[in-house]
């Protein structure tokens, strides 16, 4: 069912629900994007600067389409492409899956080094998935190694973050959505790349039923109860050491401007 619900989520179109908000966001109809994103991520000390890069950057056809940092330009260096490509989906299919990201941003920190402002939106509480990453059939055994390197680095991400006896508890098989997010914003600092994770909800929505994000401490509640099962309640809002650089997992909210349609 949870499942389902995330499936119909992301198959909804740019006329409702976060993937609306998104849009609407960065289009500026709530005011100047890029400053509102410096003011969501100001205890980073990051910024984007007005040569900043973001995807998506409009409703257009070409502009709402979503990042992929190991195929699109502009977000990490090639090296660091074939890393994340090599870490993620080892010597399986090199078409194979990896996250798609509501909003990607570059960013300066406050050394003066290039990383990134990666944002998942959420506009009701079914978009929380607990599921885990569907299994490719047996007779596809490209797919199957991309599915074994997968689960190799969420729990490469776990074990540099401390495992489970720290309370880390990301994986391929539970939170999946969230896990693979974690481990993306992990790796990339291991690689040194400093990175702002943050989970936005869009609040106020009515026209997304029962469930829509009412407020901001609504919005705050639950998501700390769903990553509370995969992640220590300490590692939000704080600097996450992970040696060349660091991340930071930050939960901020927003007001929707307009409503969804129903159905």
């Amino acid at each position: 069912m949870a499942a389902a619900l995330e499936k119909r989520a992301r198959d909804r179109n740019a006329d409702a629900g976060s993937r609306m908000h998104m849009l609407d966001w960065v289009e500026g109809l709530a005011g100047p994007f890029r400053d509102s994103l410096n003011t969501l991520i100001a205890p980073t000390g990051a910024k984007l600067l007005p040569s900043a890069k973001w995807m998506p950057h409009s409703s257009t056809e070409q502009g709402r389409r979503e990042a992929r940092l190991m195929v699109d330009d502009g977000f990490v260096s090639e090296l660091r492409q074939s890393a994340l490509r090599a870490w993620w989906l080892g010597s399986g299919d090199p078409r194979g899956n990896e996250p798609n990201w509501d909003l990607a941003a570059t960013a300066v920190w406050p050394d003066g080094r290039e990383g990134l402002v990666l944002v998942e939106a959420k506009a009701h509480v079914n978009e929380l998935s607990e599921a885990g990453k569907e299994a490719p059939p047996k007779d596809a055994p490209r797919r199957q190694e991309n599915h074994q390197s997968i689960g190799a680095a969420i729990k490469e991400a776990q074990a540099g973050l401390g495992g489970a006896a720290a309370g880390v508890k990301i994986s391929r098989d539970h939170h999946y959505q969230l896990s693979n997010r974690i481990a993306f914003a992990w790796k990339l600092a291991r690689l040194g790349t400093p990175v702002a994770l943050v989970y936005l909800g869009f609040c106020g929505d009515s026209g997304m039923g029962p469930g829509c994000l009412r407020s901001e401490s609504h919005w705050r509640e639950a998501f700390e109860a769903h990553a509370g099962r995969v992640l220590p309640p300490d590692m939000l809002e704080r600097e996450i050491d992970c040696g060349m650089a660091s991340f930071w997992v930050l939960v901020r909210a927003r007001m929707a401007v307009r409503l969804s349609h129903d159905g």
